[in-house]
């Protein structure tokens, strides 16, 4: 019926067979994600009850007879939310104060606009991906964006064409995406070459770096604090002369194209003198990236702010809740007799002493809400101390031509 408002109940059926172990391990994640639902956010309603004793129907049959027209539903909520305003005006106000003065702003921007974000870093991925496909199948491209591969499949039919792969998705042609078995055999190589190799690799030449020559290495740098890890790749370079390469210079250096390579040695002197640079600027990179990771401890630290929160607000919902208890019955007292005065009077006295007694421990069980807090964010920094590894990729001896 279109009188009845939806929003007042949710009846939702769903059958559980105890022998069947998906089942049972689908009703456990419910369960427990309810649970953890439950101590962040609260809960007001019985979700998981009622239907495994006694008949389905007759469930159904009592559920439906409760159900309210949408007019009363209305009124009774505008009854209430008049009684709670103030009340709810209060939540409302603590609520905002916990995200805003507790959450880090650019973590509430993101949450924001994490779509479009999500939209770039595709796009940039995609960028990235079809460069080095640019350069590792540049004797296969038969235009800008369209080049030629063989498969798998070709093993079995060897006298077929390759097949055209775009890179901007022409519809004429296979797309070039992450999953396609030419970017998984790309992906394979690449892994493969950065394995501690020592190279010598001939570059075609460009206006900024004709004919230069040295040394470039590639390391991997990781800062954990127990709760995160950051990872970045960091090139080491420098020239024949001595003079120090730059990590844009490296990286715009790596990605010109490569005429040959070789299999070499690398010196020793040269492996010692790549680790005594990287080691004068590691305090400064590894400071950087600890910043990157302290930030994002914002969010646990926040969540242990917000269960303090809470808690106090119950304290000072109980005390509220008291108060109004004492008002009504005050407010209900006029025409009583004498018997019904008497037992309402002794009910006064009895909720204003618990008030009194409430109100004198406000302060102590803040006051240990605040310790314990303090304390919760000590443990939580003293349990992920900095750790900082740093891992050789490869190392080369590159001319450019």
């Amino acid at each position: 019926s279109s009188d009845v408002c939806s929003s007042d109940l949710v009846f939702v059926i769903n059958f559980i067979c105890p022998s069947n172990f998906s089942d049972v391990r689908m009703y456990e994640l419910f369960y427990k994600r309810l649970n953890v639902s439950g101590n962040i956010i609260g809960a007001s309603d019985t979700i998981i009850s009622g239907a495994v004793s006694g008949s389905i129907e007759d469930n159904i049959i009592d559920t439906l007879d409760n159900v309210r027209k949408k007019k009363e539903v209305q009124i009774d909520f505008s009854e209430l939310s008049e009684e709670f305003k103030e009340d709810l005006e209060t939540v409302k106000a603590q609520t905002n104060d916990i995200l805003f003065n507790t959450f880090d702003k650019s973590i509430v921007e993101k949450t924001k606009n994490m779509a479009e974000i999500i939209k770039r870093k595709v796009v940039e991925m995609r960028e990235v991906l079809n460069e080095i496909a640019r350069y590792y199948f540049k004797d296969s491209f038969i235009d800008e964006n369209t080049f030629e591969a063989k498969t798998s499949w070709h093993n079995k039919n060897p006298y077929a064409y390759p097949f055209k792969y775009s890179l901007i998705g022409d519809e004429n042609c296979h797309r070039f995406d992450i999953g396609c078995e030419p970017c998984q055999s790309m992906i394979s190589h690449f892994k493969y070459f950065i394995e501690k190799r020592h190279e010598k690799h001939i570059l075609q030449g460009s206006d900024k770096y004709n004919g230069i020559k040295g040394y470039i290495a590639c390391f991997n740098m990781n800062v954990r604090s127990g709760f995160e890890t950051k990872s970045r790749i960091v090139f080491v370079g420098f020239k024949e002369n001595g003079e120090l390469l730059s990590q844009k210079e490296c990286e715009e250096i790596i990605l010109l194209n490569c005429l040959s390579t070789e299999r070499i040695e690398i010196e020793e002197s040269v492996v010692n003198k790549f680790e005594d640079i990287f080691d004068k600027t590691k305090t400064a990179l590894v400071e950087a990236m600890k910043q990157e990771v302290d930030k994002n401890a914002n969010l646990p630290i926040a969540h242990i702010k917000m269960l303090a929160e809470k808690e106090k607000s119950k304290l000072a919902k109980e005390i509220t809740d008291l108060q109004r208890q004492i008002e009504q019955i005050k407010s209900t007292s006029a025409n009583d007799t004498f018997g019904d005065g008497l037992a309402k009077n002794q009910k006064i006295n009895e909720l204003t002493e618990r008030l009194f007694e409430l109100k004198d421990n406000e302060f102590l069980k803040k006051s240990r809400i605040n310790k314990e807090t303090n304390q919760k964010i000590s443990d939580f920094f003293n349990k992920f101390s900095l750790e900082s590894t740093k891992s050789e990729k490869f190392m080369l001896y590159f001319e450019v031509r």
